[in-house]
């Protein structure tokens, strides 16, 4: 009886050993996802501003 309880401890505990990696990985995609995110949202925002900064003035001369 022993040695089965002890087999299923460790087969428990393999499990949750599992179970914690794959959380461990999901919490670092998701942290990943939202900085990614973020970081596109600012270089947007720097580019948006560098592209009204630097466009060429057009005078149009026909009129």
């Amino acid at each position: 009886m022993d040695n089965m309880e002890k087999e299923q401890n460790n087969s428990l505990r393999i499990w949750l050993t599992i179970v914690a990696i794959l959380v461990g990985i999901g919490v670092i995609l998701y942290t990943l996802y939202r900085m990614e995110k973020r970081l596109r949202r600012a270089y947007g925002r720097v580019e948006h501003w560098l592209n009204a900064r630097n466009k060429p003035v057009t005078i149009d001369l026909e009129e």
